[in-house]
């Protein structure tokens, strides 16, 4: 592999005031996307944190950039403005840039920014995870933008530029979690019935709870938490239940197993 280091160019952000950073005639935008939510950009050396939650939006935070705020140097210092933005495209992934599609804008969200500067103008863009029904650990971000060339109307650069991965729950109930078991009686007589309850510290929704009782019973599915079961024999058996949560926009189960003594 062949790397080709180009010198003729530097970003204009990074440079002196007074540096003409770009001396082509015009000179093309470009764009910066933070990593969505807290963690640093710091791509596969940090643990992203976990944005979650029912109905979610994420703010997309990120800056453009244009070169030719440069030009006038009798404005020094100054934060001039470059192209005009034509128009800009919002994409997310949830397989780490694999397939690429639309990303939804909260209801009432303003249009995009159309404003470039040399030092960076500062953008946010409100995205509907919950719409678009986000769920990931390896997602991305990606920000395309079209520019208005000064110098006709028929020169066009495009930009994209992709955000360091992060992840994303967007759900519309809250997954099950932390099952147990208890049983009435306790400890439960062989011959007799015995009413097992199901218990979990969170979830929400439909849920549908499955029972194997160990003893070569078929398995009970039901959406009640609680189940009567007679074991015909005295021992020990090992009763698993299972939490299965609804779609939303996809199925998270959890499971418990306790040892019954049966007397």
């Amino acid at each position: 592999m062949t790397v080709y280091e180009n010198t003729y160019v530097m970003p204009s952000h990074l440079a002196r005031d007074f540096v003409q950073t770009m001396p082509l005639p015009n000179n093309p935008s470009y764009l910066s996307i933070k990593r969505p939510g807290n963690t640093s950009d710091a791509y596969f050396f940090s643990s992203a944190e976990i944005l979650s939650g029912t109905n979610l939006s994420i703010e997309i935070n990120y800056r453009l950039f244009d070169p030719d705020g440069t030009r006038d140097m009798e404005l020094a210092g100054s934060d001039l403005e470059g192209d005009e933005i034509l128009t800009t495209t919002f994409e997310f992934s949830l397989n780490g840039g694999g397939v690429w599609q639309t990303a939804s804008p909260v209801t009432g969200e303003p249009s995009p920014v159309l404003t470039a500067t040399r030092q960076g103008y500062p953008a946010t863009f409100l995205w509907d995870a919950g719409k678009d029904r986000a769920i990931s650990d390896n997602a991305r971000f990606r920000i395309t933008l079209v520019q208005q060339n000064r110098n006709g109307p028929f020169q066009r650069a495009s930009i994209s530029a992709v955000s360091p991965p992060f992840r994303v729950r967007s759900v519309t109930c809250e997954w099950p979690a932390g099952p147990s078991i208890t049983v009435d009686p306790d400890p439960p007589q062989h011959g007799d019935s015995a009413t097992f309850t199901a218990h979990r510290d969170a979830g929400g929704g439909q849920l549908t709870y499955i029972w194997n009782f160990g003893d070569g019973t078929s398995i009970q599915k039901r959406k009640q938490s609680t189940i009567d079961h007679t074991f015909t024999n005295p021992g020990t058996y090992n009763v698993r239940m299972t939490i299965q949560g609804a779609l939303c926009p996809i199925c998270k189960e959890v499971f418990t197993i306790e040892s019954i003594t049966v007397e």
